[in-house]
């Protein structure tokens, strides 16, 4: 099993993180060269299928969906380049004008080697995430 957690603090109110981070369509504003998207649903149970440039479609569905928690999951739906993979995100208030965000992933694998090159993916896309957010919403 790969697993990473990364922790940052995003100097703007909870709910305006959450707002950014739980829309499952706006990965069609983070990612450069998405394609092919589409989403099925809304909330928990909900599916988005997308191709980042010429890869393969991915599928991932929101597994639990908590706004009053500020908590939601995700998995990567077969076929797909990770076995098991499941990330959270949760987030907390930290003030007023600040809050936490805690994002995790796992998936299963099968050397040494692949959990390295699993943890790093997790750790870029999960901080490319929070570093959206920053920009998105004018911060830091």
């Amino acid at each position: 099993m790969a697993e990473k957690i990364i922790q940052e603090r995003v100097t703007a109110p909870v709910q305006s993180v959450w707002d950014l981070l739980s829309d499952f369509t706006s990965i069609t504003r983070r990612a450069a060269s998405l394609a092919d998207f589409s989403i099925e649903g809304s909330g928990a149970g909900s599916v988005r299928s997308f191709r980042i440039g010429d890869g393969p479609i991915l599928r991932e569905r929101i597994e639990y969906f908590d706004p009053a928690n500020y908590h939601f999951a995700y998995k990567l739906l077969p076929p797909a380049f990770m076995d098991d993979h499941y990330s959270e995100i949760r987030m907390r208030p930290d003030g007023p004008d600040s809050c936490v965000i805690v994002w995790s992933g796992r998936c299963t694998v099968y050397s040494e080697e692949e959990a390295e090159q699993r943890r790093a993916a997790f750790e870029t896309t999960f901080r490319n995430g929070v570093a959206w957010v920053r920009k998105e919403l004018g911060i830091d």
